[in-house]
């Protein structure tokens, strides 16, 4: 069974193995609008 993993602060973001096999990182960054929204690549 697998440890859970810690649950990142604020504007941390995340990173994670897909079903496919590729990594992905996740984080909700700032718009020139002042609202955040969440990118991955």
């Amino acid at each position: 069974m697998m440890a859970k993993p810690k649950k990142n602060a604020n504007n941390e973001g995340t990173i994670y193995q897909r079903k496919d096999g590729r990594w992905e990182g996740s984080a909700y960054v700032l718009t020139t609008d002042g609202t955040y929204k969440r990118r991955s690549v």
